[in-house]
């Protein structure tokens, strides 16, 4: 039993020792290792037979021959696994051989083609197909030569174009096409050199031609383009004091023309002219608080209009039932023509002088009331009188004058500064029999803050 452990633990101490004189060792594969094993147990277990089996000496001779045939049978699975990794070595080294070879033979291919960009006088493509040559190529060297000279051929030719437009003072298209020359070589110093170079020549161009139109246009009062031809200089160059300093002033000039124009507008064609040139003049200088501030102000002396606008507080009235009417449909005058728009008032007494009157509270707020009398085209041939008149805290202030046949349209303005009750009163001078008779019209009245020759 004791000679058996001891064969067995000599068995076990082996098969370690070869695997780890193969495996971590000799780098050979685990399969390599494991038939290897199983080789060396199988003598070891024949070599135990036929020493036990046989006398001394004849088993130590057959034992040898065992170990020899062993040791011949490892040699060879090893020197097979030597072959098939100096197959897979030979076979890598081929392959990357074949791949050196054609890198090499696209190098010569991609020198040869810039070469041939280059004798075109195509350089810009010759310097981006030279510029692949690798460094390992036998014509690396004369890629170099020959992609030098591209480059100055190059650059010789688009500063020669680029020349060409200053001379025509066009110096945005001839900074594009140096830009566009920084694509192909990026970073040349000669290039970027004259790119500033023109940069700053173009902002000096700009800013003289700008300060020379402005003044030119200042001198002919004419602001609005004096302040736009500044302004169009600073959208191109950015932060030049001086032109910023102009602007301002420029923009002042204007905004202060338009203010004394708008408001001779505003006392000769009305609030509506005064404010349309204030918003032209907006579209100059965009939100401009001043002017914002000025149409705001024009917009209070819009009209406002008897009965729509504001109401009235009494109107007389008759046992009749007679009295002033309120109308807002179309009114043809004696002379045919039809006015449309506010509302109409007249008196519709038949009675001959009894009048009729109509009350509005002004609380002060107005300065002027305009409005239209009209004879109605119905009564055009009457041989009676119409009257309209007006009055102020009591006091006469219009009276139109006899409304009758020939009568023609009268349009009038009259101040009421500080008036608080404004009356109108109408009566017509009817016969009492008879189909004969006639009415006064007060048409699209309105009052206003404006003063009446303000």
């Amino acid at each position: 039993m004791k000679v058996l452990e001891n064969r067995f633990f000599a068995a076990v101490i082996m098969v370690l020792t070869v695997f780890v004189a193969i495996v971590p060792i000799g780098h050979a594969p685990i399969g390599t290792a494991l038939t290897t094993i199983l080789i060396m147990l199988t003598v070891f277990v024949m070599i135990d037979i036929v020493a036990t089996s046989l006398s001394k000496t004849k088993g130590k001779l057959i034992s040898t021959i065992i170990a020899a045939v062993a040791i011949v049978a490892i040699g060879l699975s090893s020197n097979m696994g030597d072959t098939v990794n100096y197959e897979e070595t030979t076979e890598s080294s081929s392959s990357s051989q074949i791949e050196t070879e054609a890198e090499i033979e696209k190098t010569d291919t991609v020198y040869e083609l810039g070469m041939s960009y280059y004798e075109m006088g195509e350089y810009e493509k010759a310097i981006t197909t030279l510029s692949e040559v690798d460094d390992s190529s036998d014509y690396y060297l004369k890629a170099q030569t020959a992609l030098t000279n591209a480059i100055d051929q190059y650059l010789s030719n688009l500063i020669d174009t680029a020349k060409t437009y200053v001379e025509r003072n066009d110096y945005v298209l001839a900074i594009d096409i140096l830009n566009a020359g920084l694509l192909v070589i990026p970073q040349d110093d000669r290039l970027v050199s004259t790119i500033n170079e023109y940069t700053l020549a173009h902002r000096s161009s700009v800013r003289t031609a700008a300060i020379d139109s402005a003044e030119a246009s200042a001198a002919a009062g004419d602001y609005a383009n004096a302040f736009l031809s500044i302004q169009g200089a600073i959208d191109i160059i950015n932060g030049d004091v001086e032109l910023e300093a102009l602007s301002n002033k420029y923009a002042t000039d204007y905004r202060n023309d338009i203010l004394i124009q708008s408001e001779v507008l505003l006392h000769s064609e009305g609030y509506e002219s005064a404010i349309q040139l204030v918003q032209s003049a907006m579209t100059v200088l965009p939100g401009d608080r001043e002017l914002d501030s000025v149409i705001e102000e024009y917009e209070e002396y819009s009209p406002v209009y008897l009965i729509e606008n504001i109401d009235y507080l009494t109107k007389t009235e008759f046992s009749s039932g007679s009295g002033i009417e309120i109308e807002n449909t179309s009114l043809t005058d004696c002379d045919g023509n039809v006015i449309l728009g506010h509302y109409h008032i007249h008196n519709s007494s038949v009675l001959s002088w009894y009048p009729a009157s109509i009350t509005f509270d002004l609380s002060g707020e107005f300065k002027s009331f305009c409005g239209m009398v009209v004879l109605p085209e119905e009564y055009k041939h009457t041989k009676y009188f119409a009257y309209i008149s007006v009055y102020g805290d009591g006091n006469l202030l219009y009276q139109s004058p006899g409304i009758s046949a020939g009568f023609h349209t009268d349009k009038f303005t009259i101040d009421v500064d500080g008036v608080s009750t404004l009356r109108i009163e109408m009566v017509n001078d009817t016969a009492l029999t008879g189909g004969d008779r006639v009415v006064g019209y007060l048409t699209n009245a309105y009052l206003s803050k404006l003063e009446v020759n303000g």
